[in-house]
């Protein structure tokens, strides 16, 4: 019947319609090579019109009941732009702190919109006398249209070049899926070839230029300032991608209207630049920090951005530095969001427990959570209401929750997260870092706890305090072999 069906569309459809065509012939190009821009570093940031294109071409799909899966064609163009460039790191924003420190700026934004078009519906008067070609045919054409640019800027956001790239076809019905396909071959040709010829980008490239420093203040007596770098910050390993892996990475140092988790962006910087090296590809590293890690912005991507990405096969890592805080009621852990106020946690905080349920559905395989932060309300990364006393063991931070997740967590449910001064990163980053730059990332999860157990109780106590780290599930089992890389 289903042949029949297509049988009859067809035939009607060229009978009918002159405009449908067949695809186009697509010539054998190849990318162009020896791209102007290979020795910078970019921030790539996709724009939320791209999320939305993506969706809509979904949804198109699913309307016309064909498997289609619209997210490869807009990773490939990501590829196109990440091959052009020694490196690249995603950002939510232009804005974010770690976009200017790179050496270029790139904004990919695509708007792409797929339908299929009803001729029996918008010229029903020429077919009263054929009522059957509703039930029959009620899609006789097909379409797609997908155009965009990518943008490029300085880091102070001065505009260097844009590359456009369009395509439009139409065609039979249930076409949609060589539609897309077709697509992904002509518009990545077409966005490389862009980036090979722009002239702007090429002397660009040659002398690349940052924001001016600010002027030197008046020198006087002060304080000596913190390290502004670590020697565990670049990776002294690399495993090769593994493109079914997934990582985000959360960092909040500044709040809206509380007090500071000093070098929590250092470490979430530098989680995302080992993530890197441990083989996650940086198109699937999304790193939300300040006001960027808004409670709304971490509870879309855990709670969609994961979900729609992480297939049986995955591997995702979560990380997550910044304050965390107890319900004085509940006694329930949350994570203190940018816009998170302890005084309504229910509203504006992100519970742990929630956390880990969102996780534990994921259909990935294997999924990895490093809290490095404290939920003790007793400082070190931990924060009250006005007037609250510390709850010490009261807390529940979620652990009957956390189902087949690997958590390694900063520290027991009394104690504060410290931070290492002289190394600008939290104690439990400065050690994770470490045990992995000294096993060149080879560790499985009850490995990396092992060496980090004794490194940051002995660091506390030196400091006159108490930090325990901890893992979930306590007990050896199973989920003891996970590793961070990926066996070969």
């Amino acid at each position: 019947m289903r042949q029949i069906r297509s049988a009859v569309c067809l035939f009607l459809a060229a009978s009918l319609l002159s405009s449908c065509g067949s695809l186009p012939v697509m010539d054998e190009r190849t990318m162009p090579q020896g791209y102007p821009t290979k020795d910078l570093k970019l921030a790539l940031v996709v724009s939320e019109q791209t999320r939305v294109s993506t969706q809509r071409v979904r949804e198109a799909c699913d309307k016309s009941a064909i498997e289609c899966d619209p997210s490869t064609f807009f990773e490939e163009m990501s590829n196109v732009i990440a091959g052009s460039f020694k490196t690249i790191i995603r950002v939510d924003s232009v804005d974010s702190p770690a976009a200017r420190k790179a050496d270029i700026i790139g904004v990919l934004d695509i708007d792409a919109k797929a339908e299929a078009v009803s001729y029996a519906r918008h010229m029903a008067f020429m077919f009263l006398a054929v009522p059957t070609l509703f039930l029959i045919c009620p899609h006789l054409k097909e379409t797609l249209d997908i155009s965009g640019k990518a943008s490029f800027m300085t880091p102070d956001r001065k505009p260097i070049d844009a590359v456009s790239f369009e395509w439009s076809w139409s065609c039979g019905p249930e076409c949609l899926k060589p539609l897309l396909q077709a697509a992904s071959v002509e518009l990545p040709w077409q966005l490389a070839d862009g980036l090979a010829r722009s002239k702007a980008l090429e002397d660009y490239a040659r002398n690349p230029s940052k924001p001016a420093p600010p002027p030197e203040p008046v020198r006087q007596a002060k304080a000596p300032a913190a390290a502004t770098a670590s020697g565990v910050d670049a990776p002294s390993y690399k495993a090769a991608e593994d493109p079914r892996a997934f990582a985000l990475v959360i960092g909040i140092e500044k709040y809206a209207s509380l007090p500071e988790a000093r070098f929590a962006e250092r470490d979430a910087e530098a989680v995302s630049d080992h993530l890197l090296a441990l083989g996650v590809p940086a198109r699937n590293i999304l790193t939300l920090t300040g006001e960027r890690a808004g409670r709304a912005a971490i509870e879309k991507y855990v709670e969609s951005w994961l979900p729609r990405n992480a297939a049986e096969d995955s591997r995702v890592i979560v990380f997550f530095a910044g304050n965390g805080a107890p319900d004085p009621d509940t006694r329930q852990a949350y994570l203190v969001p940018y816009d998170g106020d302890p005084k309504f946690l229910k509203n504006t905080g992100y519970p742990l427990k929630r956390l880990y349920e969102k996780l534990g559905a994921l259909k990935a395989k294997e999924i990895i959570v490093a809290l490095d932060t404290s939920f003790s309300g007793a400082g070190g990364r931990s924060v009250l209401p006005d007037g609250a006393r510390p709850l010490v063991t009261k807390v529940d931070t979620g652990e009957d929750a956390a189902g087949r997740l690997v958590v390694l967590s900063a520290s027991a449910a009394d104690e504060g997260a410290g931070i290492e001064e002289g190394q600008a990163h939290g104690l439990f980053t400065y050690h994770f870092l470490s045990a992995l730059n000294e096993r060149k990332g080879e560790l499985t999860a009850r490995q990396l706890y092992d060496s980090l157990l004794p490194r940051i109780k002995d660091a506390a106590r030196r400091a006159g305090r108490e930090q325990t780290v901890q893992i979930i599930p306590a007990e050896p089992g199973q989920r003891d072999a996970i590793r961070l890389v990926r066996p070969r």
